[in-house]
């Protein structure tokens, strides 16, 4: 890794016609700039884009979500999902800004990520807006999944004249609008070895309501207070959190329902089930509204995996979506189409 990293400096050197220490100065500051969430190598590459050296083999921008790979350019046109709080940051004394955008395309969902002032992108943003990206790079985030950062070089454009038509439409305040992504399968056929996204049509039989729906996350990175270990949490931050049975014919299984996925089902915002939860000082008032989604049939799109404690299969919910009728009976067509 040292030497891919020495060979990369020597390139910005001789293709800039700057000195060693200034490169590694720029370096330096772009780890700064993103507060330490880079390498070495990571940022050497990322002045290489800003400078407009090539440093890797020549790789064709990812214009689909499902094409992003790590370090690969981007140049797509996407609809904004979600938007999220901007979030100031002061890690070992570096003080700084990041916010981020859920988008989706045609082929799936992930999160840009706007570091300093790109970040304040986010206060015109809006749900169901059209944003084209170009001169993004791809990152991998904790859990391996690729995710778009974009640098002093991207160029972010808000609803581009006639772009992004044919781009899925969001549903009213963005809820319900997550379509489905993976493999179909059913419950019955699921095994310990899964390890690509599934979709699962099925009915929900049970919500699990002994627990309240909310958990306690970090306002730095997002994730839950027992999971992160490396910010101060004396201010957190409420997320949603469902535990379901659903049932397709060929079996059960259990499905947990975060964040986003878990707003979809109920067709509540998190800051509206909180409203309600504090209006009636319980927030176990939010199984209320879950009654009417007994028996009712969803899409759901995520990741199985074998629970070895209670020896089952349990289903990981990303995503959530009503059935397409349209489509369903385009594929009834073609199967009986098939058998003739």
């Amino acid at each position: 890794m040292q030497a891919d990293f020495d060979s990369v400096v020597r390139k910005l050197v001789e293709d800039s016609q700057l000195p060693r220490e200034e490169i590694m100065n720029l370096i330096d500051g772009k780890k700064k700039e993103l507060s330490g969430l880079v390498s070495d190598l990571g940022a050497a590459h990322i002045i290489a884009n800003e400078l407009g050296i090539q440093t890797l083999p020549s790789l064709k921008a990812a214009g689909k979500i499902e094409d992003l790979k790590p370090g690969s350019p981007v140049d797509l046109v996407a609809r904004v999902l979600r938007v999220y709080e901007k979030r100031e940051f002061d890690k070992s004394g570096r003080k700084g800004q990041v916010a981020n955008l859920l988008i989706l395309d045609e082929t799936g969902t992930t999160r840009l990520v706007l570091w300093g002032v790109l970040a304040n992108f986010v206060e015109t943003a809006q749900v169901g807006d059209i944003l084209k990206i170009s001169n993004a790079y791809v990152k991998a985030d904790r859990e391996g999944r690729p995710e778009i950062h974009a640098s002093n070089r991207t160029r972010l454009l808000l609803n581009p004249e006639g772009e992004g038509r044919t781009l899925p439409e969001v549903g009213a305040k963005g809820v319900g609008a997550l379509p489905s992504f993976g493999k179909e399968r059913e419950i019955g056929a699921l095994s310990e070895n899964e390890t690509a996204p599934v979709i699962i049509r099925a009915n929900v039989m049970k919500f699990f309501d002994t627990r309240s729906p909310f958990y306690e996350t970090c306002k730095e990175c997002g994730r839950s207070i027992n999971t992160c270990a490396e910010h101060d949490h004396s201010e957190t931050k409420r997320a949603l959190i469902l535990n379901i049975l659903i049932d397709d014919g060929s079996g059960t299984i259990r499905a947990t329902l975060f964040k986003q996925a878990a707003e979809s089902l109920l067709g509540m915002k998190t800051e509206d089930a909180e409203k309600l939860s504090d209006l009636a000082g319980n927030p176990m008032v939010i199984y209320a509204a879950t009654t009417k989604l007994i028996g009712q049939e969803r899409v759901f799109s995520g990741r199985a995996r074998y629970n070895s404690v209670f020896e089952r299969m349990e289903l990981v919910v990303n995503s959530v979506s009503e059935v397409n009728l349209a489509r369903e009976i385009e594929k009834l067509t073609k199967e009986l189409e098939q058998e003739k």
